[in-house]
């Protein structure tokens, strides 16, 4: 996914299509995020409460803060050293180092790393983690029918709600994006109490698998493969789709779930943070110190793709102990 993404803001021009369906692993991510969460605290059985928790927030924060903070710092250090110099307002400096940048409308901001909205868009999720998590206890205590309704309002929320549709809304210059992805996590909170319940697994568990890989698969070749109309039908496809294909993935044993678990995509998916947010400081660094300028080749994509694999992993040493030292 963090590789996808990397390929959606520079990936050659040729697949283009193929790029810009790196969008949807922010919903993806969102829905997944949501899950786990969920899902810990079912199994634990940790009370519920509509107020955040503040260890649960730090915890989250120093996982994920020390990285982002790296990554604008070297960010803004390539602007002045390297050019071409950004704009220092301290209105856009003050959003960007707490934060705050996925707060506000697009179009009053300047972004100096641009991945790092997307962190500012997951912290809101962390401090409606609580919250959602128990009006997803609600929901799904309530009987089928309020589960029903809950799924309903989740879909035309999908299809009328401007900020309903992920993918739909990444270029749009008065999006919020904090608001963006909140049905998304939401969505992964009900999947993890459907799988938590254990139900029996049947036949039907890969035909669930198959159903989402099919309606993905026709997002990407007719909507997003077509940049033109990525604002069509397609978008509103796309959350509907990963939350089938994520269920009937968690079921039980799945071929799909097989090629997911294989070594080394594991191993990858732990550096998916830093290779994500790291992206725009390396691009900076490589475009001037071997010349290079614009969207790369796969030649290019697959140096810049190493570099970042190679600070994700220093960056997965350092992880873990630098929040470690944050909480204690």
């Amino acid at each position: 996914g963090a590789v996808h993404l990397v390929m959606y803001s520079y990936g050659p021009a040729w697949c283009a299509g193929f790029n810009q369906w790196g969008a949807s692993w922010f919903s993806m991510y969102f829905i997944l995020t949501g899950l786990g969460s969920a899902y810990v605290k079912l199994e634990k059985r940790v009370g519920s409460s509509w107020l955040p928790k503040q260890d649960s927030f730090l915890r989250h924060f120093a996982l994920v803060y020390p990285l982002y903070l790296f990554a604008l710092s070297w960010t803004l250090l390539n602007s002045h050293l390297l050019g071409p110099k950004e704009p220092l307002a301290f209105w856009n400096l003050l959003c960007e180092f707490s934060m705050l940048q996925a707060f506000l409308p697009q179009r009053m901001l300047h972004h100096y790393n641009p991945p790092s909205s997307f962190f500012s868009a997951l912290a809101l999720c962390w401090l409606l983690e609580e919250a959602l998590y128990k009006l997803g206890n609600i929901c799904w205590t309530c009987g089928k029918w309020a589960r029903r309704f809950t799924i309903s309002a989740l879909l035309l929320w999908i299809i009328l709600w401007p900020y309903g549709a992920p993918g739909k809304l990444i270029q749009r210059q008065d999006n919020v994006l904090a608001l963006s992805f909140i049905h998304c996590y939401f969505s992964g909170v009900l999947l993890a109490h459907g799988l938590h319940e254990k139900a029996p697994v049947g036949k039907g568990r890969s035909a669930i698998s198959a159903s989402g890989a099919m309606l993905i698969l026709a997002t990407v070749f007719l909507g997003f493969s077509d940049p033109a109309t990525a604002t069509s039908w397609a978008c509103f496809l796309l959350l509907p789709a990963q939350c089938l294909l994520v269920y009937g993935l968690g079921r039980g044993e799945d071929p799909l779930a097989k090629i997911f678990g294989a070594w080394p995509l594991p191993l990858f998916s732990e550096l998916a943070l830093g290779i994500y947010i790291f992206q725009t400081p390396a691009k900076q660094m490589l475009d001037v110190l071997l010349g290079w300028q614009g969207d790369y080749s796969l030649t290019q994509m697959a140096v810049l793709l190493f570099v970042l694999s190679l600070l994700a992993a220093l960056a997965q040493l350092m992880q873990k102990p630098l929040a470690r030292f944050i909480t204690n």
